[in-house]
């Protein structure tokens, strides 16, 4: 009776939200202001200063520097390094280039030089014109790896595995002061000199000076939190916040730059912060290159601001690198940002930075849920944050009904993924701009020309496989559980109907199958080397798990196999398409937001702009094969940088849309439901139970399961 009335008091409340924000979606958006703009006078009230941002010229831009009066930018790509002034190529290697910077004698550019397990510094002096002025080449003592290159004076500083080496202009040594492996990076202040920084493991630093005559750091001050960079003429340091950027003194006390929040902005996975000669900033990081340019408060226009909540993996216990974890999302997200004129998105850690566990910060979320106070959307993964709660509950939108059958430029069948999330969660409540293709494949000579096996034919195949030989590499019966019960689940359940099905021949089957396998676990005495073509050849691997993220990954496979191959997947109870589709930034709309449409618009740009992986909407993933199918050198995009040549044949795209068309399931699986069957298999293990009386059991719990949860 508590649990019922527990959730009736929940489901009054997220219909209460839901009304009211509905209700106050066009009101909020005609009272919209900018935050740090006083609204009867115009003038700017913030504490930071008055900013907008602009998109940088040319992709790739990882910094600039000045030298003789002109600004230089630096780029890196697929096919080397650059330094442009202009649009004129100053200076380009296909070396790696640890570090460049400008002084008064020239442009220095520090390159990595390996020979076998040797290692050398070569430095480069050039005029602005890319004219070569010196060349000197520093071979390290054994063990030493250079790490970072930057300027003290006239003085070249590679800092190295385990301590920070100064040369002259000449490559002679001058000192060496040793520091912690691995740690440390060379940073140059707005004063001109160069700092030695320190980052700890709780998200700070500390800020020492380099005194190279007593070969020795002395530490400045120490900060709590964020990345630290060179500063302007202000302050020698900047400092990255997840509000905004603050300016730091030489004794570490802070005032701030700018606040994000003030000037209606949200920027997301920052590097660096680089003050330009013309008064503005140079943001890189994750998403492309940005500007920074001081404003007018009448230059800044009141966006509405839509929060996405996101849950990192493996939060408990150590601190995680936010933005590199959801570098994808943050690049969607400052494209965006930049595009739109209406709203803007800003990512928040629902774990604080790692502080709060992953159950933490759920908690937290369920209590702000309760008090409406929660985001205006959340991302959703297998192992963070489920969307199988949220979805039972009414908390999500459905995509399709509520947004896509009203939205005159995109329908539910421009969408690949759209069947295949609908099948898994009833609804479309999960979208994302990219997916990739999780499946395992084998020779069709020996599993014939198929999209599936079942467990018969995995028994066949693993009695008649050679001596020494395996199925699947590194299987463990865990991992055959999770992987044949997160299938049955699919058609096990009607989450509307409230009704299971477990206590049948099929699932017994899979009991069965799963007590009778044979382990093939990763050790030291049969670890696999060698590409799947050899291995599986020579009869030693008989399947192979592979993700297909692009066209032409699927046609590389094909191609060196040399044999026809049959996506099979995972076995299945019928031996039905075992292959799954996975979406990695999958994001549900709340239904308590007073925001949906704008939400929706934001989903639809990521949809309609997705450069990566293989897109969801159709027509991009259309054009992505077709730029498969065009000679290498004719291409204008590619992805990941993959060069396919010959270029994907008709009989190849034929077979890559045949997989796609045949896959009926995502990831996405309900880890509750999985766990009841983990739990009553563990006695069909031990030999306590038959598979058929554990059957019953799961059955009977989870029909309890379903029904609470419906």
């Amino acid at each position: 009776m508590k649990r019922i009335l527990a959730f009736l008091l929940v489901l009054l409340s997220v219909l209460t939200l839901a009304a009211c924000g509905r209700g106050a979606e066009s009101a909020g958006q005609q009272t919209l202001t900018v935050p740090g703009v006083d609204p009867a006078s115009g003038q700017w009230i913030g504490e930071g200063g008055c900013f907008r941002l602009e998109p940088c010229e040319g992709d790739g831009t990882q910094t600039t520097l000045v030298f003789d009066g002109r600004e230089y930018r630096v780029y890196e790509n697929w096919d080397g390094w650059r330094l442009f002034n202009g649009d004129e190529t100053v200076n380009e290697t296909m070396n790696n280039v640890c570090g460049v910077c400008a002084a008064e004698s020239g442009i220095w550019i520090c390159e990595e030089l390996r020979d076998g397990n040797d290692w050398s510094a070569r430095f480069v002096r050039i005029d602005g014109s890319g004219n070569v002025q010196s060349d000197v080449a520093a071979k390290l003592p054994s063990g030493r790896f250079p790490r970072g290159f930057s300027m003290d004076g006239d003085r070249l500083a590679l800092n190295c595995t385990d301590r920070l080496r100064i040369y002259d202009e000449q490559g002679t040594i001058l000192a060496e002061i040793p520091h912690a492996e691995w740690a440390g990076r060379l940073l140059i202040g707005g004063d001109g000199r160069l700092y030695y920084v320190d980052e700890d493991d709780q998200g700070g630093g500390s800020v020492s000076t380099i005194d190279v005559e007593g070969a020795d750091f002395r530490e400045l001050f120490h900060y709590e939190r964020g990345q630290l960079c060179g500063g302007d003429d202000e302050a020698p340091f900047l400092l990255i916040r997840d509000t905004g950027i603050d300016r730091l003194r030489a004794d570490g006390g802070a005032s701030p730059l700018v606040v994000w929040e003030e000037c209606g902005l949200s920027v997301s996975g920052l590097l660096d912060v680089k003050a330009q000669p013309d008064g503005s900033y140079l943001l890189t990081g994750f998403a492309d290159p940005l500007r920074m340019v001081p404003a007018q408060p009448a230059e800044l226009k009141p966006r509405t601001k839509l929060t996405l909540g996101v849950l990192p993996m493996n939060t408990e216990g150590r601190q995680i690198d936010f933005a590199m974890a959801n570098a994808n999302l943050v690049r969607e997200a400052a494209a965006f940002n930049a595009w739109s004129t209406e709203s803007y998105v800003q990512l928040l850690d629902l774990s604080e930075g790692g502080t709060l566990s992953a159950e933490q910060a759920k908690m937290q979320l369920n209590t702000k849920i309760l008090a409406g106070e929660c985001p205006d959307m959340l991302l959703f993964s297998n192992w963070s944050l489920s969307p199988f709660p949220f979805v039972r509950k009414g908390l999500l939108c459905d995509l399709e009904a509520e947004f896509i059958v009203s939205d005159p430029e995109l329908a539910a069948e421009d969408i690949v993924i759209a069947p295949m999330v609908k099948n898994d969660l009833g609804g479309l409540y999960l979208l994302g701009s990219r997916f990739s293709v999780e499946t395992r494949y084998g020779l069709q000579e020996r599993f014939g020309k198929v999209w599936g096996w079942d467990y018969d034919t995995y028994r066949r195949v693993d009695r008649e496989a050679p001596q020494g030989s395996m199925v699947m590499y590194n299987l463990t019966r865990d991992y055959f559980l999770r992987e044949s019960a997160s299938r049955f689940l699919r058609s096990a359940i009607d989450w509307q109907s409230g009704v299971c099905d477990f206590d049948n021949a099929d699932f017994v089957k899979l009991l069965e199958a799963c007590r009778d396998m044979r382990e093939t676990p990763e050790d030291p005495n049969n670890m696999v080397f060698g590409l799947p073509a050899q291995l599986m050849e020579g009869g030693y691997m008989l399947t192979s798990m592979t993700m297909i993220i692009s066209p032409e990954s699927f046609a590389r496979e094909q191609r060196e196999m040399g044999k026809p191959l049959s996506y099979i997947g995972f076995p299945t109870p019928d031996g039905s398409c075992g292959t799954d589709l996975s979406f990695s930034d999958a994001i549900g709309v709340m239904r308590s937001s007073a925001h949906g449409q704008a939400c929706w618009q934001f989903l639809k740009y990521s949809l309609t702009h997705c450069q990566y992986s293989l897109p969801v909407y159709r027509p991009l993933l259309e054009e992505r094969v077709r730029q498969a199918q065009q000679a290498a050198d004719d291409r204008e995009d590619e992805a990941f940088g993959e060069r396919l040549d010959p270029p994907m044949t008709d009989g190849e795209v034929q077979g890559f849309y045949e997989l796609l068309g045949q896959i009926r399931h995502t990831t996405l699986c309900d880890q509750t439901a999985l766990g009841i069957i983990q739990e009553e298999f563990a006695a069909v293990l031990s030999g306590d139970k038959s598979p058929q009386e554990a059957a019953r059991l799961v059955q009977s719990r989870m029909s309890l399961y379903v029904s609470e949860q419906n």
